[in-house]
């Protein structure tokens, strides 16, 4: 069974989007890159968690 794939949060986008546009205030700078970072590692986990079913489904 496939899983859905994850997608960044609204919030991530959006500052995301607003980082390229204007330049955002250290805390506003702070919390995009903690969201960013936190994607980042779901993603990752989710990619591990995929091969590893994987491999015990041979």
């Amino acid at each position: 069974m496939e899983a859905k794939k994850r997608t960044p949060s609204k919030e991530l986008q959006i500052l995301e989007i607003l980082s390229y546009r204007s330049e955002l205030s250290e805390k506003e700078e702070q919390h995009y890159f903690n969201l960013k970072k936190g994607y980042e590692g779901e993603v990752l986990f989710d990619g591990i968690l995929d091969h590893n079913f994987k491999l015990i489904a041979l």
